[in-house]
């Protein structure tokens, strides 16, 4: 559904790096049953969603060049400069309903000096009606060649915080200010 309201509403722009792209209007999409709605079992998209999971859940370096990916969210959500995962469920023990078990990537230090930044930049969790409950915030995602497996990959890590918790798996909200496509590259698949 946001693949074909961006196709037929969007502006056309180009990147700053001079790429083509149709951008749509800020979107949340809601799962409110994460681990059925993950992904569809006939997928072609699943090896490369479960390697994307393992590797923001467990750091896995991925030795395929052609499986490489630009942001190293675990390093940012779970590594340096202190495990942010880890802090969020120690939030949740303690408080539940906080509204402080936040996790944030951009660091600006090192993200305002270069090209390649952290497209997702939140993730908040709370203890909802005895689940747990995950927003995450992207400033920008590619909607076609990026959505799924960043869902995938934050509805893991909704789970590995909810079983940590021992508390069952509750909505997923998936907020994108910025949702795009890049029409010369994905056309085809569109």
């Amino acid at each position: 559904a946001i693949i074909r309201e961006i196709f037929w509403n969007h502006t056309t722009f180009r990147t700053e790096g001079n790429e083509l792209c149709w951008l749509g209007k800020p979107v949340t999409i809601v799962l409110s049953d994460p681990e059925r709605t993950r992904i569809h079992p006939r997928s072609p998209h699943r090896i490369r969603c479960y390697i994307y999971e393992d590797q923001l859940l467990n750091g896995r370096t991925i030795t395929d060049p052609n499986q490489q990916f630009v942001y190293d969210y675990h390093d940012r959500l779970m590594v340096s400069p202190n495990d942010q995962i880890d802090y969020i469920i120690e939030k949740l023990v303690f408080a539940p309903v906080s509204r402080r078990a936040v996790a944030v990537t951009w660091r600006p230090d090192r993200d305002q000096q270069v090209s390649d930044v952290p497209c997702l930049q939140y993730v908040q969790a709370a203890i909802l009606e005895d689940t747990l409950v995950m927003w995450v915030l992207y400033r920008s995602e590619d909607m076609l060649g990026g959505f799924g497996p960043n869902a995938f990959g934050l509805t893991g890590l909704q789970k590995y915080i909810a079983d940590c918790l021992e508390v069952p798996v509750g909505r997923y909200e998936h907020i994108v200010t910025m949702p795009h496509l890049y029409p010369r590259r994905d056309l085809p698949d569109i």
